[in-house]
């Protein structure tokens, strides 16, 4: 191939050329691996960006719905009071109610005697 017809190559020369060959070749095949792990580095260094990226982000919306919980929480609470506040006056109203009752129909009873006696 390389040889022509007026252009001979030594016989040195032509020896020398498979080593050449494979030199070229290993050369070749160690530009192509660095290469091939320059882009594999540089793809696990965007994929480590990408996990970062998401994981902030999960952690922005667990702080919102931890927020969100602790003010739904904080609502049921007060509703909670305010609900044991009025069964507290409801209660309070209702004794008052029975003792006044009570005491009606004590004295109710106590005018029946005096007419009775």
């Amino acid at each position: 191939m390389l040889a022509r017809a007026g252009n001979a190559l030594p016989p040195r020369a032509l020896a020398l050329l498979p080593l050449q060959h494979s030199r070229l070749v290993h050369i070749a095949q160690r530009h192509s691996r660095e290469l091939l792990e320059r882009d594999f580095n540089t793809l696990k260094q965007d994929i480590r960006m990408l996990e970062k990226i998401d994981f902030d982000k999960i952690r922005m919306e667990i702080a919102e719905l931890e927020k969100k919980f602790l003010l739904q929480k904080q609502a049921e609470d007060e509703t909670l009071n305010e609900l044991r506040l009025s069964m507290e006056k409801v209660e309070k109203r209702m004794l008052q109610y029975a003792v006044g009752f009570a005491g009606t129909i004590m004295a109710v009873g106590a005018a029946l005697m005096r007419l009775v006696m």
